[in-house]
């Protein structure tokens, strides 16, 4: 619930909540106050805990290989994915785009989407951790890099130096992004002449840039598809994914994003279960939080490949934006195994 103090700054809005309740985190506050979060650091950053950075976040991303091992943490309204383990390698390409490599998973990033930078501490219980947090253009996060007890602190304060801006208060200025892409089939769509060339796919990671070139929407795209190379799943059915994955130990791939960042990891879970909201699956070194009440559409969705065929469970929120996908493990993008095939055709349809 939003709530409305006339008069107020945005600080000392900000300030009264964490009076009332000093365990408030910033992404609380922000939606109690009906701003982003990053206006929130903002407005509290030159204090001794949270500092505003500036300079070129490229670079930023290329120095956090030299903190060991870290939690990452990406996230949108529907999904939160965390891996914890240092990266090993950054590769960075035209346009603002890259990828950073964190052992089994990596971080598809457009740093276009990178717009604002803080270095804050924040409080888990009792421990207090470091992070890196980079949020788009109208203030949601778009990742967060958390240090832990085996990371680098002195190369974490070197960066926070090196990119302190020179300016901590200032009014962030915040603007929207652009709407999901609506439910659309263009003017002249031919559904039999789209589903042949889906058929014909032989590359499953080209599957956005076949979409591109029928002007169609994802889930425009599965609609039609459907009875074809897409099922509705019955979206309930998607707590007992997690359930079974940890039951029977596969591996299998998870990924999920927002504009600036897509992270993707290759796991085997040892347990599930739910908390408020959330559906919820861990490994020691992997935690994926969704939530239930965002979780609108439930597809499985078949991608041809040049040896077979792929199977994706994907994710859709509300607005019919994608939120998150799981698919076989990295190692067999091209086929299918056998048990994942299996669990996904157990899920009961729409």
């Amino acid at each position: 619930m939003r709530i409305r103090a006339s008069g107020q700054s945005l600080k000392e809005q900000w300030l009264a909540l964490k009076a009332a309740d000093a365990k408030l985190k910033p992404k609380d506050g922000a939606d109690a106050l009906g701003v982003s979060e990053a206006e929130i650091l903002a407005v509290i950053a030159d204090a001794d805990a949270t500092v505003r950075l500036d300079g070129d976040v490229q670079e930023i991303a290329r120095r956090m290989i030299e903190l060991g091992e870290t939690i990452s943490l990406t996230r949108n309204d529907s999904v939160v994915i965390e891996r914890l383990s240092p990266f090993r390698r950054a590769a960075l390409y035209g346009g603002g785009r890259g990828m950073l490599f964190k052992g089994t998973a990596e971080l598809h990033v457009n740093f276009n989407h990178w717009r604002h930078a803080f270095a804050t501490v924040v409080k888990a219980g009792e421990r207090e951790m470091a992070s890196l947090q980079f949020f788009d253009i109208d203030g949601s996060a778009v990742h967060k890099v958390y240090l832990r007890d085996k990371s680098n602190r002195a190369a974490y304060d070197d960066i926070v130096s090196a990119f302190r801006a020179a300016d901590q208060n200032i009014e962030l200025k915040t603007l929207p992004l652009p709407a999901p892409t609506p439910h659309r089939t263009p003017p002249g769509f031919n559904p039999a002449v789209f589903l042949a060339h889906w058929g014909a796919l032989l590359y499953p990671s080209l599957f956005d840039t076949f979409l591109t070139r029928f002007a169609v929407s994802r889930i425009g795209a599965l609609d039609c598809a459907k009875g074809h190379f897409a099922r509705e799943l019955d979206p309930a059915a998607f707590r007992g994914v997690f359930d079974r994955l940890a039951e029977i130990k596969i591996p299998f791939t998870a990924s999920a994003g927002n504009w600036g960042c897509r992270q993707e990891c290759h796991v085997t879970i040892d347990s599930a279960n739910e908390s408020g909201p959330f559906i919820n699956a861990h490994e020691e070194a992997f935690h994926m939080h969704v939530r239930k009440d965002r979780l609108a559409r439930l597809f499985a969705v078949t991608l041809p490949s040049r040896h077979g065929a792929v199977t994706q469970l994907e994710l859709y929120g509300p607005d019919g934006s994608l939120s998150a996908f799981l698919s076989s493990p990295k190692e067999s993008l091209d086929d299918d195994r056998d048990e994942w095939r299996a669990l996904i055709a157990d899920l009961p349809g729409r």
